[in-house]
């Protein structure tokens, strides 16, 4: 079956395969290497759409015209840049070699907050279209097993702490959404590469300082609010464009929503533990009457 994804890009013959590991909203990667010595990664998605995917594609030609380093979707025999097989759609890009950030340094966290500039400067005046991957909506309901009662509790604490951020007064930007140390490779103390661009979205660009923020807490064990100021700070300086007293004053509501929307997106995919401490972080970070709310959920 592998097979004739591959030829659909090819008709070289492949030297050797292997498989990535799974992400988080269950697409499964291949990397393959052809007889001629160029290697690539071919993409199955699960929860994409075609027009999600040409969108991800405008994306990355947005990065790639600004300097940022991301694997483009290259073109198939057939002049398309998506493929589909017994209904699965699938991608193929070159493989970029790369190393996952594995020392969470003042440097690497500074790193994520300069990108995060870069992103929302390269991708300005981009239209985003809605799609079901931009989990970061309170639309969406992060997608998987709906059922338990952590699921619940997560999402209806995030629907309230939504309610009470004034997003007409936050300034927008097309944000990455789900930028992580797993969805970058970090070189000497600096992101490199950025992947994964499914869940770029229209929405307040603190999501995405939040968003960050939050993982790079959990993998450092840094303070959140220490690597808050750092990620704002860095990203402050590369855009030139100050947080608003708007901005400062939702910073708590917006990482509790955060926080509890991820967690809601990490326990519906599979992984509890994991969910139970964003969605702890949530209810830290909101106040006595939202936190009260979010518990009766």
């Amino acid at each position: 079956m592998i097979e004739q994804y591959i030829q659909q890009f090819t008709a070289d013959a492949v030297s050797r395969q292997w498989w990535l590991p799974r992400t988080t909203a269950g697409n499964q990667s291949l990397g393959f290497e052809l007889a001629t010595g160029s290697s690539f990664v071919l993409r199955i998605t699960r929860n994409d759409s075609f027009e999600g995917l040409n969108q991800q594609r405008g994306l990355q030609d947005r990065l790639i015209e600004h300097g940022i380093r991301t694997p483009g979707f290259l073109r198939l025999r057939s002049g398309a840049f998506v493929g589909i097989d017994r209904d699965q759609l699938f991608t193929v890009s070159a493989l970029i070699p790369g190393h996952r950030p594995v020392a969470y340094t003042s440097a690497l966290v500074r790193s994520f907050g300069t990108t995060l500039a870069d992103l929302h400067t390269a991708w300005k005046d981009f239209v985003t279209a809605d799609t079901p991957t931009q989990w970061l909506q309170p639309r969406n309901g992060g997608g998987g097993d709906q059922s338990l009662d952590a699921y619940a509790s997560a999402r209806n604490l995030a629907l309230v702490l939504y309610g009470e951020i004034d997003i007409a007064a936050m300034p927008m930007a097309n944000i990455h959404g789900d930028l992580h140390p797993d969805n970058v490779f970090a070189s000497r103390a600096r992101v490199s590469v950025v992947f994964d661009l499914e869940t770029a979205q229209f929405a307040p660009r603190l999501f995405d300082l939040a968003r960050t923020s939050l993982t790079l807490h959990k993998r450092s064990g840094l303070p959140l609010a220490t690597i808050l100021d750092q990620v704002a700070a860095a990203y402050e300086s590369q855009s030139g464009s100050k947080l608003t007293p708007e901005e400062r004053r939702s910073t708590r509501t917006v990482v509790a929503y955060v926080a509890s929307q991820t967690a809601a997106h990490i326990i519906a995919n599979g992984n509890i533990e994991s969910g139970l401490f964003y969605l702890r972080l949530a209810r830290d970070w909101s106040d006595s009457e939202r936190l009260s709310l979010g518990r009766a959920a």
